[in-house]
C-alpha cells in the first residue's frame, strides 16, 4: 500500500503552527505528516521548534493532511529569484573577469537587476508578503546609498528602482519586457504607459482609490507603486513602504529621483496608486 497521494500536485502554503503535529491553514487545522511514495506509513512531522510561528510548508495537501517535504519559518523564508521575463538578449548579470559585475554600480540604465547569490537577496513571493519582508527589500536595495540609483546627466532612476523592487517581490515591472511590443521602460512616462496597457491587464496589478488604501496595502506587505504621468517632463514613480500617512494624508515612500530616499514623502497632487494581487 502506498500512503503518498498519487494525483495531488505539490504546493506551497502558509500557516501557523498550533502544536507539535498541527498547523492552521486559515482557520482550518491540518495534520502535518512526513511520508513518501513507499509502503512506510506516514509519521508526524514534529513541529516542536515551530510552535506559534508562521511557517511555509512545501508538500501536498489532501483531506486535511499536509504531506510535508519541508517546513520553513516564514520570516526567514527566501524563495529564490523569479523567472526571467526580459526580452531575449537583455543582460541580467554581465560578466567581467569571470565574476558578476557589482550590480550596485552605475549601469542601471542599460542593465536589469540580478544580485549575485552571495549577497543573499531577500526575494519575496506572494505567499510570504509582510511589512517586515517588504522592508527587508527596501533596506537591501538601499536607494539612498546605491550608485545604481544616482541621477546622471538629466536622467533619474525612478523606473529602475520600481523595476528592482517589483522583481524582488516576484511581480516585476521590467525595464525591457519580452513580447511582441518593444518597450523600453526606463523613462517613467514609458513605464507608466506600459503599466496601464499591459501590467494592469495581464499581470495582476490593479488601481487603488486612495492614499489610505495604498498605505494600508504596503503595511500588509503588498507591492504598491505611486505614479504620475507628466508629458512635459519624464513623469515619476515611487514605491509605498510600511509606515503611516502624514498630517496631509500622504503615504511613506521610497524613491529614486533627483533625491533618493528610503523613507520620505511625495507631496505631488494627482498621484495614482497601483498594487499587486
Amino acid at each position: 500500500m502506498e500512503y503518498f497521494p498519487q494525483e495531488a500536485q505539490p504546493t506551497v502554503v502558509k500557516g501557523k503552527v498550533r502544536d507539535n503535529w498541527y498547523a492552521m491553514i486559515g482557520d482550518v487545522p491540518h495534520e502535518v505528516v512526513q511520508t513518501g511514495r513507499t509502503t512506510v506509513p506516514p509519521v508526524a512531522y514534529g513541529l516542536l521548534n515551530f510552535i506559534d510561528e508562521e511557517v511555509i510548508i512545501e508538500g501536498i495537501i489532501e483531506g486535511g493532511i499536509i504531506y510535508a517535504t519541508a517546513v520553513h519559518v516564514a520570516r526567514t523564508y527566501n524563495p529564490g529569484p523569479p523567472p526571467v521575463i526580459h526580452r531575449l538578449g537583455t543582460t541580467l548579470h554581465p560578466l567581467e573577469g569571470g565574476h558578476p559585475i557589482n550590480w550596485r554600480s552605475k549601469w542601471s540604465l542599460t542593465h536589469s537587476i540580478e544580485p549575485p547569490p552571495q549577497e543573499n537577496p531577500p526575494w519575496n513571493t506572494p505567499i510570504v508578503r509582510s511589512a517586515a519582508n517588504l522592508q527587508r527589500i527596501i533596506d537591501f536595495l538601499d536607494v539612498e546609498n546605491t550608485p545604481r540609483y544616482e541621477p546622471r546627466k538629466g536622467w533619474t532612476c525612478a523606473a529602475v528602482f520600481v523595476s528592482d523592487v517589483t522583481r524582488m517581490m516576484h511581480c516585476e515591472i521590467c525595464l525591457d519586457p519580452a513580447g511582441e511590443r518593444k518597450a523600453y521602460n526606463r523613462a517613467a512616462n514609458d513605464m507608466i504607459d506600459y503599466i496601464m496597457t499591459a501590467s494592469l491587464l495581464e499581470h495582476d496589478w490593479f488601481p487603488l482609490d486612495s492614499a489610505e488604501q495604498a498605505q494600508a496595502r504596503a503595511n500588509d506587505g503588498f507591492p504598491v507603486v505611486a505614479l504620475k504621468t507628466d508629458p512635459s517632463v519624464i513623469g515619476h514613480l515611487a514605491v509605498v513602504v510600511p509606515g503611516s500617512l502624514n498630517d496631509e494624508g500622504f503615504p511613506l515612500i521610497a524613491q529614486a529621483g533627483l533625491r533618493c530616499f528610503n523613507a520620505g514623502r511625495w507631496t505631488e497632487p494627482g498621484v495614482d496608486y497601483i498594487t499587486h494581487a
